[in-house]
């Protein structure tokens, strides 16, 4: 059960930077995975 937490915080915080790296760098060329 603790795994799969922390699976899904990792998760969220990805997601969360991914959008604000897509909020600040609109170019595509900017964007790192």
């Amino acid at each position: 059960m603790l795994l799969t937490l922390l699976t899904f915080y990792m998760n969220t915080f990805l997601w969360s930077m991914f959008l604000l790296g897509l909020l600040l760098f609109p170019e595509p060329d900017l964007i790192f995975i």
